[in-house]
């Protein structure tokens, strides 16, 4: 079943279920954003195929290509979320779903291409000159993440609902292999 935004620039695609889970952190749904404040340079080209196809070679599954944003630019997108979040007065009591982005860069960071984004201040003053337009807030002044000023921790409040939301993205099997504590990522560990 697809759903679409009033505004057009959403869509989301519900599809049924392999197995019931008996819980709400994981839906079977995905969600497209299209609208026109979304940056999509630079990109890359991938081919999406399902998992299964590597485990019975006897079969010929669908592929497909698809555009995504690159490393580069996700890298900076959850920099920059996370800045937002921490600048905000009051921080989401439930945070559902939002232990990921601190996740997510931990993981980038620790990879090659976090060592090199982070010296490329073209991509960020790019990225933060369009935040600036389409993500205004007035409570975070977006020049401080060009001055090396990220606030990228919270309060130790804001950490609890993280670090419980984190519990549950773990619960149901989001990361494979040994996942970090939350503390561990928190800390740059």
């Amino acid at each position: 079943m697809l759903e679409s935004s009033d505004d057009g620039e959403k869509i989301r695609v519900h599809y049924p279920p392999v197995a019931e889970s008996g819980n709400d952190y994981l839906t079977s749904d995905i969600l497209i954003e299209l609208g026109g404040r979304n940056v999509i340079c630079p990109n890359e080209l991938h081919v999406v195929k399902p998992d299964i196809s590597r485990l019975n070679l006897d079969l010929v599954f669908p592929s497909g290509n698809v555009v995504v944003l690159s490393p580069e630019r996700t890298f900076w997108e959850k920099a920059t979320l996370i800045h937002v979040e921490c600048k905000r007065k009051v921080f989401k009591s439930d945070a559902n779903r939002l232990s990921r982005h601190w996740y997510d860069l931990w993981i980038l960071s620790k990879h090659d291409i976090g060592k090199i984004v982070i010296k490329n201040h073209k991509l960020l003053e790019d990225f933060v000159r369009h935040k600036k337009v389409f993500f205004h807030y007035g409570f975070v002044d977006y020049n401080d993440c060009l001055h090396n000023r990220f606030c990228l921790v919270p309060e130790e409040s804001a950490i609890i609902h993280l670090q419980n939301d984190y519990q549950k993205m773990l619960g149901v099997g989001m990361i494979y292999g040994d996942p970090p504590s939350f503390w561990n990522i928190i800390k740059g560990g």
